[in-house]
């Protein structure tokens, strides 16, 4: 009997793994960090996800269904590790601007009744899979406890609050430089275009001009915004560019190329500033190329001279190409590569 229920236990995890194999769209990788493991990890950060030059932390894992409902996986959390389920109480890792990982925010019980997907898409859409730390409440020991509540009184009702986004906009000058900051409020089912009309009327921009939105993370360009796109799509707290897209950009040639710029001193990874994007014109020689970045950049002769160009492979880890004034850019075959300028920061301290 016993051997019996074994090989019947056996061939469920053989056919929950094959299931798994075979339709892996299906499911959802979950890693889990408890206070024991922040405990025992010595290096740097709080955990080691993949940074493999380093040791990896050893975390639980899970492959769950992603229709699977938050209730359900708290349930089964509280059992793998034996913990009353009210005690459980998780909160989604983010990456920093620093580089640095932390618990950020808590999936509250008000999640209970949605899938693990709905969670992933609404906390993380960058990523494929959830990052989960489990913080364990202290058991209820029947003491009373006084708890004050204060209320912060807002401008605005709660309903309102509730329905409206609110995000900071930078605007940059002509010489990619913070001019001045927009506070936006819009309803959250508004569209780009609608943030593009507040920034005309405020600059008293002409109606006709062209704008460009684009977030900004760890001082590289992520994703630029259409004028159709929904404004919930803007993820919170993420760093939001605007500017008026240049003439040579609107009137761009036919085999004229649309680049990345961003800025780093000495290594790519140590990247600071404002990245912004950059017309590659046919044909010209980089000593012109050169002078027109000066110009975009706003910066004079003797700053500009410090400033070395380099061509950066985005994807790996190969070192900067950087480039002679006698090269003709265009004749790169540029594709997912960034144009990257090689100086230190200014003393001014610059979102990204």
């Amino acid at each position: 009997m016993l051997i019996e229920r074994r090989l019947d236990e056996e061939k469920a995890l053989y056919e929950q793994k094959k299931k798994e194999t075979d339709e892996p769209y299906l499911y959802l990788s979950i890693k889990i960090v408890t206070p024991a493991i922040f405990e025992r990890y010595q290096g740097f950060d709080l955990v080691n996800f993949k940074e493999r030059q380093y040791p990896l932390s050893e975390l639980p894992q899970f492959k769950i269904l992603k229709s699977e409902t938050y209730e359900a996986f708290k349930t089964m959390i509280s059992q793998k590790f034996e913990i009353p389920v009210e005690q459980i109480r998780l909160w989604i890792f983010v990456k920093r601007q620093n580089r640095t990982i932390r618990p950020d925010t808590p999936i509250t019980d008000d999640f209970l009744g949605k899938t693990m997907e709905i969670i992933r898409k609404k906390m993380v859409r960058r990523y494929n899979e959830l990052k989960l730390f489990l913080e364990v409440a202290k058991p209820i020991n029947g003491k009373v406890v006084l708890i004050l509540l204060y209320y912060e009184m807002l401008d605005i009702s709660i309903v309102e609050l509730e329905t409206k986004k609110f995000f900071k906009v930078y605007w940059l000058g002509t010489t990619v430089k913070e001019e001045d900051v927009i506070d936006i409020c819009l309803p959250k089912t508004a569209i780009v275009n609608q943030i593009f009309q507040i920034i005309i009327n405020k600059l008293a921009l002409k109606h006709t001009s062209r704008i460009r939105l684009y977030d900004v993370l760890r001082y590289k360009i992520q994703k630029e915004y259409d004028i159709n796109d929904p404004i919930d799509e803007i993820e919170e707290n993420i760093t939001l560019y605007a500017e008026e897209i240049p003439q040579d950009e609107i009137k761009l040639g036919t085999k004229d190329k649309v680049i990345r710029v961003f800025h780093f001193a000495k290594e790519p990874l140590c990247a600071h500033g404002i990245p912004f994007k950059f017309v590659i014109k046919a044909g010209e020689p980089f000593s012109m190329t050169k002078l027109r970045l000066k110009l975009r950049l706003g910066m004079n002769e003797k700053d500009f001279t410090k400033v070395k160009v380099a061509v950066i492979q985005e994807l790996s880890y190969a070192k900067p190409q950087y480039i002679d004034d006698n090269v003709i850019l265009s004749d790169y075959e540029l594709t997912d590569e960034l144009l990257g300028l090689d100086h230190f920061a200014s003393q001014k301290l610059e979102i990204a």
